[in-house]
């Protein structure tokens, strides 16, 4: 016999031996668990079956694994036979007592604030400098154009959660209002001029806007209600509504809000408003040529001009020309608060056309910025991307970044989102007496302090005295002195006097560097500038 022959007889043998060992030691356990279970069986009622079931699977299993050991002694053929590991699943599974906690969850060094993955060294991050919380950028939907900006910023960057805690209309339910106004029924046509909501102007209150382009609104009208139930707008502008006569307001009615509708009574186009109930409106222009629907919100001091505007892709100059008459013919008060969203289909991402410079001009007449940051896009199709979809602002009017969520169901066009928020605080005057000390008649002052003597003051106590001599003194400078009221502002409770003070030296350092042009006046006020910011 060869030595590879009797190599494969010893390890058969070999392997029976502890074959039989184990055979043996499991024929024992099995017995004590069946007679702890038969005996826990007769204990038990005679309708429980789970303990005579688990009797009958240990009989079984015992059985098995005799045969298994039977068939392994009489194979010729050498056979791997059933692990110590498999044995043991099954009784723990026989048990029933398999812990389904796995353990402590992995907890990642830096955690994404959105899916809970790891931030890794090689991935593209956004630390968020409120909640100090990392962020996938594809998960906050950050381009690449944008984090490369960000990474040559000294800008502090914010999630959206810390965002929307900074808004004023943060945490806004579908049923409140920022406005805390009571209902108001206006007439679209003949709405009243001193219907004005009982709430503050555009400077301590915020408005929350959402814009769409549907491409029909019957069909999304369930979509566009989800929608306004998870972002809570005030305001909603709806462009592509393809509504006629024959379709009923009652048929794409938003709970809680009021609908103003421009249809083309044609298939395609049309715009539809929805205003919060709480808020006043007045329907100022539906044109009858062009698509362009303009509205007033009223508020106490102040109103604003919402407009929403579509221009077909295959038309000309022609509905810019209308646009800019329609808004040029309406009174200079009602333009200063301007708010104008719509499809232009003129897309800004592009090098400009034949339309680009009226829009621009329309823009400059009238102060309007466009929001919509030119990185990001409205509408996408299967090839291209596009900047189609704008939102125009008058200069000044305090206004958050524009959001592009997601469009509804099958349109083609983002959603966008913005609020208009309130703008820094309107510090009041207060008015102040101060004294003309060049007007001043000293020697009248002095001859009447000089009449003045022990028995003009009769008091014992100190404090007393000390009271009688003031007012006196302040009678006679008052007669001798003139005063004048003067406003001085109400400052911020960290602006003190001394860096008011340096503040204005900061500003003489810089306008006497720009004169003079030199080394050391531009490090003077590169000192002082330096002691500003530290302050």
């Amino acid at each position: 016999m060869s030595a590879n022959g009797v190599k494969f007889v010893v390890r058969n043998v070999f392997f029976l031996l502890l074959l039989a060992k184990w055979t043996s030691k499991l024929h024992a356990v099995f017995d004590d668990f069946q007679d702890d279970v038969f005996v826990a069986g007769s204990c038990a009622v005679d309708d429980d079956p789970l303990t005579w079931q688990l009797a009958s699977d240990c009989q079984w299993l015992s059985g098995r694994w005799s045969s298994l050991a039977l068939k392994r002694r009489l194979s010729a053929a050498p056979r791997s036979s059933p692990s110590s590991s498999y044995l043991g699943l099954q009784l723990l599974m026989l048990s029933g007592d398999v812990s389904p906690n796995p353990g402590p969850p992995k907890r990642w060094k830096y955690p994404c604030g959105v899916c809970s993955g790891p931030v890794k060294a090689n991935q593209r991050g956004v630390l968020c400098e409120v909640c100090n919380l990392w962020f996938h950028t594809r998960c906050m939907g950050i381009s690449n154009e944008d984090y490369v900006d960000l990474q040559h910023s000294d800008d502090p960057w914010s999630c959206k959660k810390c965002l929307d805690e900074a808004f004023p209309f943060f945490n806004v339910s579908n049923t409140d209002s920022v406005f805390n106004i009571t209902s108001t029924s206006v007439d679209e046509a003949t709405a009243s001029q001193s219907s004005v909501a009982d709430t503050d102007d555009l400077s301590t209150a915020g408005l929350r806007v959402l814009y769409t382009n549907c491409r029909s609104l019957p069909s999304k009208i369930d979509h566009l209600r989800l929608t306004i139930s998870a972002h809570a707008p005030h305001v909603i502008a709806v462009c592509e509504t393809w509504l006629d006569a024959e379709v009923a307001d009652t048929n794409v009615f938003v709970p809680g809000f009021s609908l103003v509708r421009r249809d083309r009574d044609k298939h395609g186009g049309g715009l539809a408003l929805y205003i919060k109930e709480d808020i006043p409106f007045a329907v100022l222009l539906k044109h009858p040529t062009t698509e362009l629907l303009l509205l007033e919100l009223k508020l106490r001091n102040q109103n604003l001009l919402c407009g929403v505007f579509y221009r077909p892709p295959s038309s000309n100059s022609v509905p810019l020309v209308e646009l800019e008459s329609a808004l040029e013919s309406l009174p200079p008060s009602k333009l200063r608060n301007t708010l104008l969203v719509g499809d232009f289909n003129i897309d800004l991402r592009k090098p400009p056309n034949s339309l680009t410079p009226h829009l621009q001009s329309i823009q400059d007449k009238l102060c309007l910025k466009q929001i919509v940051s030119t990185s990001t896009f409205t509408r996408s199709s299967d090839t291209s991307v596009s900047l189609i979809d704008h939102v125009y602002l008058s200069e000044g009017l305090p206004h958050s970044t524009c959001e592009v969520l997601p469009p509804l169901a099958s349109s083609d066009h983002n959603i966008l989102l913005f609020g208009l928020l309130k703008s820094n605080p309107n510090y009041k005057y207060c008015k102040r007496k101060i004294w003309l000390y060049n007007r001043a008649d000293f020697e009248s002052a002095n001859q009447s302090l000089h009449c003045l003597s022990s028995d003009s003051f009769p008091a014992s106590d100190v404090n007393t005295l000390w009271s009688q001599w003031l007012d006196t003194f302040m009678a006679v400078m008052s007669e001798n002195i003139p005063r004048r009221s003067v406003k001085s502002l109400n400052r911020l409770p960290y602006l003190s006097r001394d860096l008011v003070n340096l503040i204005r030296k900061k500003h003489r350092a810089y306008k006497n560097a720009r004169q003079l042009n030199s080394d050391r006046a531009w490090a003077k006020f590169t000192k002082v500038r330096n002691r500003v910011t530290s302050s």
